[in-house]
């Protein structure tokens, strides 16, 4: 069931292009990073990394990518890795975003996930990240807006014209979308409270401003190629590194823009 609704969310975010307008930001960002490689967490169904890794090899040639969940999604997991063939990898083992192994190291991402943890824990996750000294990136596409939720209201329908689109294919997600359709329910749901708890950026601000250490913060808006909901970030590096690159590239393409 929680596979069914990773894989649709996942084909969401690729088929919109959701995230094309944050490429620029985090190649900037990693750039100023000793260790370009990447460990995006809550990856469920591989979010939108399908279409992102091959922009970002542009611009890193050979960069190391690896993706992992707490509860990893195994079909997505074994067709990702045979995609990209060591390129990139999903992680089998469960990774808790929230206490991260020193094994695992790399610039942290987050896709339309961060707005899954409370204060306390998203604090904490901020925290371990300035600590150790490794960046962070934190993208949402999810709002506190009538607009974004106007948009979780139709889901549903979304998800039953979409779902034979779907890969791989499932009999049992059939099944569950049209003769019981509990994952197009369970997916508005899941987005409807998603738009309710995602964080604002005064709230990114509040934060990051908590988290102690010699870091800076970079949060603000993007406009998006289809999406009418702008994708908030928030970008942390250590002081060491600097962000010349995120002020300058895509200025004209931003909403509003903040450092701290």
């Amino acid at each position: 069931m929680r596979n069914g609704i990773t894989d649709f969310l996942g084909f969401m975010l690729r088929v919109g292009r959701s995230y094309d307008p944050v490429v620029p930001l985090l190649s900037d960002a990693l750039a100023e990073m000793r260790d370009p490689g990447v460990l995006d967490c809550c990856s469920g169904a591989g979010g939108p990394w399908s279409e992102l890794y091959d922009k970002l090899d542009l611009a890193h040639p050979g960069i190391r990518v690896q993706l992992c969940d707490y509860f990893p999604n195994d079909e997505a997991r074994r067709s990702f890795n045979a995609r990209f063939l060591g390129r990139a990898e999903y992680l089998a083992r469960p990774v808790d975003a929230r206490d991260i192994p020193p094994d695992l190291p790399g610039f942290r991402t987050f896709f339309s996930s961060f707005h899954h943890f409370g204060p306390g824990d998203a604090r904490r996750i901020l925290q371990d990240a300035a600590a150790k000294q490794t960046g962070i990136g934190i993208f949402e596409v999810s709002q506190r807006s009538g607009l974004a939720v106007l948009w979780m209201l139709l889901v549903p329908v979304v998800v039953w014209i979409v779902t034979p689109f779907l890969r791989p294919f499932s009999w049992k997600r059939l099944a569950f979308t049209y003769l019981i359709p509990v994952i197009p329910l369970v997916i508005a749901w899941d987005g409807l409270a998603s738009c309710l708890r995602t964080y604002s950026c005064d709230e990114l601000r509040s934060l990051s401003e908590s988290v102690r250490g010699n870091y800076q913060w970079h949060i603000g808006e993007l406009k998006g190629p289809v999406s009418p909901v702008p994708v908030t970030f928030l970008i942390g590096l250590p002081k060491s590194a600097e962000i010349r690159g995120i002020h300058d590239r895509d200025r004209d393409r931003r909403v509003s823009t903040e450092t701290g």
